[in-house]
């Protein structure tokens, strides 16, 4: 391996390891990253090494800290800002000294203004939700490495999904956020709201608009490249025998357009992108020049208006009532035909985890075209209802029919069209000269990556490649969660910092005891694995059984006396004086009213608002409650990991310690259950249809069989031996290589080939 700098030089390296972690997009502040980022990783280092110290040797005497900070310099001042970043002494065990940096680009960005904000991103919008939904649907067929305890593969149930259905969703949101965004400019302009829009807007641009600078603004780029180079340059300078880059979201994406020039750093020992926002922000660099790519988009936008013309058509042809059994084929159909592809594509990952070339091609064509004739002849089969409803020809239901076939079709070649684009691996790899190991961290529900970064054109990923430095992708569970994935990297101790401090011990040459590659941390992984899929399963079915019984109650579909009926037994009354919850309905009621464009709701019938108030904090206070236990049972999880590590013998579990290690979980399950009862009772109540509490049943008991399936997925027997994954990279077989050590072979996984340059 190539000297680095300090060495190269000549001069004594002072640190074993020096760190330069780089922030993403928002309105970041001086020291927040290193606080953040270096204080994860500090403190999982604290825990791990306090507990392998035996305790005994110290008796009565307070023993020294085996991770200590010896200094820290969180604010520069003055012009030594520009020198020096934010940076910390870390001592870790006896010998072993590493220097924290923070690469602080946030000052370099000049918000632009909301209106050329938007006139950039609001072409981009149909091609990001299509391209979001189709490689969503990658995901189900072409899975990526899912830890499992005993190397067993997931079931074609686990990996089926609606795929079908948000990739049907996908230009509806596209329409909403252009709809939002030409909302807010024109509110900006109204005398009396407009100073509060432009206080959203401008937060929106600042945290937003940095994507729009590193696509749109070379000069506002090459100032962000600019200071983190001084940074690193700064990192070197001071000592460190081996350096490291930490970059998440939009820095990761700086750090390569960095390291990618022929006049960047160079032999940096080893790239670590967290959340990368590399594949994202260099696609919106291809949109912005492309108009072409940006038109793929709005066949799925015309595709969806010609199906909503289309069921207005059919529906205003047929009415409202059932109109037969024909009508309700053509809607099992049409929902069926959405659903295929991905059930499809999950069987063909099951029965062909090692797809050959060939499989790749063709692993997509069956399963869309059979979903677009299932589709297809739901649409006739509508056609066919009203002829046998009304014995003649009506020309709404031929055309609502032919719209129906037009939308379907055009979905399919949108689809198509995004698929075939996406698959083009993108020319992102880096050149050895700069870079020695490349590592690409990624949640499974980040919208950031939207998956791994594949850089390769074979199936599997090259195991040497003397031309260029591929990304290793490490797939991670933060939360299964769109909203807060992309922000949770640093929380996820057990199973991300953990492999991150993995590698950087490697580099450090820190030994970790029993920790020496990612096969010791499969059981944390797999655990967590479960532990967030059971929260991500039970959201789903409570917000699908919270918004059933909100419709059951709403439509009142068995004369159940609705929202009015449920205020009336709280006690609310329509006149004075109102009750306790009456009159806290009518302070709200008389706040919504002094909004804008609320004044209307002074005639809101109070029983009924009451009744809706009190189901909306009952739904939030649950969920709440539910978070709460989760993260509970997440803290004790980790906790548990650094404790089966401790030096000397593990003292028995007594039953006490055994019940409340597992009260977390279940009582987690316990108010899940409850949460879904409760909901069924009350649409039953109000909603008066008792055929409800079956659709409650099968849905709780399908979310039941789907956790236990995936509690064998990551802890049951093994099924068969695995030595890739579909997505064609090895999933077990990357930590030695990074760490420059000896594989343990397990009896259900082979010696990991070496990837060391």
């Amino acid at each position: 391996m190539t000297q680095s700098a300090p060495q190269a030089s000549g001069k004594a390296a002072e640190f074993d390891l020096g760190v330069l972690f780089v922030h993403g997009i928002g309105e970041q502040q001086q020291y927040s990253t290193l606080a953040r980022f270096g204080g994860a990783l500090q403190r999982w280092l604290r825990q791990w090494e306090e507990g392998r110290r035996d305790e005994a040797q110290y008796g009565r005497v307070a023993p020294p800290p085996v991770v200590d900070v010896r200094a820290v310099n969180p604010h520069p001042d003055g012009a030594d800002s520009r020198k020096q970043p934010a940076h910390a002494e870390v001592a870790v065990g006896p010998d072993k000294k590493w220097l924290l940096a923070e690469a602080w680009w946030a000052p370099e960005v000049t918000p632009p203004k909301f209106k050329e904000f938007i006139r950039w991103v609001l072409p981009m919008f149909p091609w990001l939700a299509a391209e979001y939904a189709v490689a969503a649907g990658h995901r189900v067929y072409r899975p990526d490495p899912s830890p499992s305890l005993n190397d067993r593969q997931p079931s074609w149930l686990e990996w089926g999904s609606l795929a079908g259905l948000v990739w049907l969703a996908s230009p509806l949101i596209a329409v909403v956020l252009m709809v939002v965004c030409l909302l807010l400019a024109l509110l900006q302009r109204l005398p009396v709201i407009g100073k509060r829009v432009s206080s959203l807007t401008v937060s929106l641009v600042k945290g937003v608009g940095d994507s729009y600078l590193f696509a749109h603004d070379a000069f506002a780029r090459t100032a962000m490249v600019q200071r983190i180079r001084a940074d690193l340059d700064w990192l070197r300078a001071n000592g460190c025998d081996q350096v490291v880059i930490v970059a998440h979201s939009q820095g990761a994406a700086l750090c390569h357009d960095m390291l990618r020039d022929d006049d960047g750093p160079k032999d940096i020992d080893l790239l670590v992108t967290v959340g990368s926002g590399v594949q994202r922000l260099n696609g919106f660099r291809e949109l912005y020049r492309n108009a072409t790519l940006r038109s793929i988009g709005w066949w799925s936008i015309g595709a969806m208006a010609a199906l909503a013309a289309g069921t207005v058509l059919v529906v205003g042809a047929l009415g409202l009532g059932v109109p037969g059994l024909w009508a309700w084929s053509g809607v099992a159909l049409v929902v069926a035909g959405a659903l295929i592809p991905g059930i499809y594509n999950s069987w063909v990952a099951v029965s062909k985890p090692q797809p050959t070339p060939e499989d790749e091609a063709a692993r997509v064509l069956p399963g869309v075209r059979w979903g677009t004739v299932s589709a297809v002849l739901g649409a006739l089969a509508f056609g066919v209802a009203g002829l046998l409803a009304q014995g003649q020809i009506d020309v709404r239901l031929v055309a609502g029919s032919a719209l129906l076939v037009v939308g379907i079709v055009g979905y399919a070649v949108a689809y198509r069209k995004v698929e075939t684009q996406i698959e083009k691996p993108p020319q992102l790899a880096l050149p050895p000269s700069a870079v020695v190991d490349w590592v690409d961290y990624y949640s499974t529900a980040d919208p950031v990556p939207n998956g791994p970064l594949v850089t390769w054109t074979d199936p599997a990923r090259p195991e040497q490649d003397s031309t260029a430095v591929h990304p290793l992708p490490r797939m991670v569970y933060n939360l299964r969660s769109v909203q807060a994935d992309h922000s949770f990297y640093f929380d996820n101790a057990d199973e991300c910092v953990s492999q991150l401090a993995l590698d950087l011990a490697a580099r450090g040459n820190l030994d970790l005891g029993p920790l020496k590659h990612r096969n010791d941390l499969l059981r944390e992984r797999a655990a967590r694995r479960w532990r967030t899929s059971c929260r991500s399963d039970l959201r789903n079915l409570l917000f699908g059984a919270g918004l059933l019984g909100a419709l059951a109650v709403s439509l009142n579909l068995g004369g159940g006396g609705g929202w009015g009926h449920l205020g009336a037994d709280l006690g609310v009354r329509t006149q004075p004086p109102y009750g306790p919850v009456g009159q806290l309905s009518r302070s709200v009621l008389d706040w919504l009213a002094k909004l804008p464009f609320l004044g209307s709701l002074k005639n809101v019938d109070l029983q009924v608002f009451s009744g809706l108030l009190v189901a909306a904090v009952a739904v939030a206070a649950g969920a709440m409650a539910l978070g709460w236990l989760w993260s509970i049972w997440d803290r004790h999880a980790i906790a548990r990991f650094f404790q089966r590590h401790r030096t000397g013998k593990a003292a028995a579990s007594s039953g006490v310690a055994t019940a409340l290690r597992w009260a977390p979980t279940v009582a987690f399950f316990v108010l899940a259950g409850l949460l879904v009862g409760g909901t069924a009772a009350v649409a039953q109540r109000y909603g008066g249809a008792w055929w409800l509490w079956l659709a409650f049943l099968v849905s709780g008991a399908f979310t039941a069989v789907l956790a236990v399936m995936r509690h064998r997925t990551c802890f049951g027997p093994p099924q068969r031996k695995r030595t890739s994954t579909p997505s064609g990279h090895q999933d077990e077989a990357d930590g030695p290589e990074l760490a420059g050590q000896e594989s343990e072979s397990t009896a259900d996984s082979e010696p990991p080939p070496a990837l060391t340059r």
